[in-house]
């Protein structure tokens, strides 16, 4: 439920915020993306292209969410990760923050070989990246998944979400009939390959894991 102490900005509030951060008009205002209730924005300025993320203000939410992905991308950036955004300002309060503009298409709209090896890839190197000394410093997402109860609890949150989505009744056949079967397969396959390797299911790993 969103907090109505803290209603979401209007997009004519967000652009003044975030001329404010960047000191400089913007000429172009435009949302490309609401996943999540979360809104993404692509500015464009004299001194060129920014995003601009608007983060859904919740009830009861404590989460840094701001802070966790700046200190995510700074430290990728520290280790030589051109690849992803670079913070250019925030503002905790209203709940925005800038970052500079990464031109190309998403992923998903591509099922070109490169696109997963390049995913593959970059999973690789946060794998690498993790065991530098200052990734330890670095606090854990708003949904971290460290112990394999938790894995359980976001996909079956996520299930029950789509559940009850109205009007989709292929969707739901395909979760009730198919998925939900397979799914509990594996889940007790898991949940014996953790027994059989000593790992307790409800316990947080360590990172080295």
């Amino acid at each position: 439920m969103t907090d109505e102490s803290q209603k979401p900005l209007s997009d004519d509030e967000l652009r003044h915020r975030a001329e404010n951060l960047l000191g400089a008009q913007i000429s172009s205002f435009v949302m490309i993306s609401t996943k999540g209730n979360n809104r993404l924005f692509r500015l464009e300025t004299p001194f060129g292209n920014y995003a601009l993320k608007a983060y859904a203000k919740t009830l009861g939410d404590r989460r840094d969410r701001i802070g966790v992905e700046q200190s995510a991308l700074v430290f990728l950036q520290s280790h030589g990760v051109k690849n992803v955004p670079f913070p250019c300002g925030f503002d905790k309060p209203a709940g925005i923050a800038l970052f500079s503009w990464l031109a190309g298409n998403p992923a998903v709209e591509s099922s070109a070989n490169e696109d997963i090896d390049d995913i593959i890839s970059f999973i690789a190197k946060l794998k690498k990246l993790s065991a530098f000394q200052d990734a330890a410093s670095l606090p854990d997402a708003s949904e971290a998944c460290l112990s394999p109860e938790e894995i359980e609890r976001q996909i079956l949150n996520r299930f029950a979400e789509l559940l009850r989505i109205e009007g989709e009744a292929e969707l739901n056949a395909f979760l009730r009939e198919e998925f939900q079967p397979a799914y509990s397969a594996r889940i007790a396959l898991a949940q014996a390959g953790c027994k059989a390797d000593g790992i307790c299911w409800t316990t947080m790993l360590p990172r080295s894991r």
